[in-house]
């Protein structure tokens, strides 16, 4: 996922959307990646990657700078057009593959663009239903890497967006509130769960209220993260099943650490 800068757009109109994508889908053939779930939002991207022999950084660098280069010169604007480096946590689970698949593709249905994913054509929706041949989309390779068929892979698709909320993964660890993030930011659930993902832990691990040098890196990348998208102290003390004034000690470690960093 990348953000515009101070949450400006990144796509003015559709133009700049058919320009992206075919910009993503020449890097994706020259860097040998597979796009498994894609979309496009106002002022962000969504991107579910599965790399080759090229490392993501090399591509995804050559991809976003040359989008950049191309939307500052039609719109006449200067400066940097994304936020900060891309976020990339890694899927390493099956289970967590499906909610990636499910929360990408719902993007702007919880936006309120959109009441079916079907409606909103810049998303890897249309192609992995079977409504539309996406050559951006690898669902080939999608279905392969599951173990399934192409009917059998949309079928389970289509079956996990009728699931109720309930059922998604990590859901139990989101301290039953309501989440008061910016629009459009990812679940906390979801977020933990990603972040988990990355640093090679479990769920239980990283919001049990346990202490431990292995899992403060993970707790700060979360509470960054979470900082990031706007959610307050409470809601990111309850998910890790702490205190706020830990979150505020482990948030000034953070700063400590970059500041005697050279």
């Amino acid at each position: 996922m990348s953000r515009g800068v101070e949450g400006r757009a990144i796509f003015v109109d559709d133009l700049d959307r058919s320009t992206f994508n075919r910009m993503l889908f020449e890097t994706k053939k020259s860097y040998g990646f597979h796009i498994f779930a894609y979309c496009l939002m106002g002022n962000h991207f969504h991107l579910l990657i599965q790399v080759g022999e090229s490392p993501l950084y090399s591509g995804m660098h050559q991809f976003l700078t040359r989008y950049s280069l191309y939307f500052n010169q039609r719109h006449d604007r200067k400066g940097h057009l994304f936020q900060s480096r891309y976020a990339a946590p890694l899927c390493r689970q099956d289970s967590y593959l499906r909610t990636l698949l499910r929360y990408i593709h719902l993007n702007p249905v919880r936006a309120g663009i959109a009441s079916d994913p079907a409606e909103w054509i810049w998303s890897g929706h249309r192609g992995l239903s079977g409504m539309a041949d996406d050559k951006l989309l690898d669902a080939s390779a999608l279905a392969e890497q599951r173990g399934e068929t192409i009917p059998e892979l949309r079928t389970a698709y289509l079956d996990s967006l009728r699931g109720e909320i309930a059922d998604e993964p990590f859901r139990e660890y989101a301290g039953g509130g309501s989440n008061s993030g910016l629009p459009d930011a990812p679940p906390l659930n979801i977020l933990i769960g990603m972040v988990a993902v990355e640093f090679g832990l479990s769920i239980e691990e990283l919001c049990g209220g346990r202490r431990g040098k292995h899992l403060t890196p993970a707790k700060l990348k979360f509470i960054g993260k979470a900082h990031e998208f706007g959610y307050e102290l409470r809601e990111i003390a309850e998910i890790l099943n702490c205190t706020p004034a830990a979150v505020t000690l482990l948030r000034k470690r953070k700063k400590l650490i970059l500041c005697l960093t050279p």
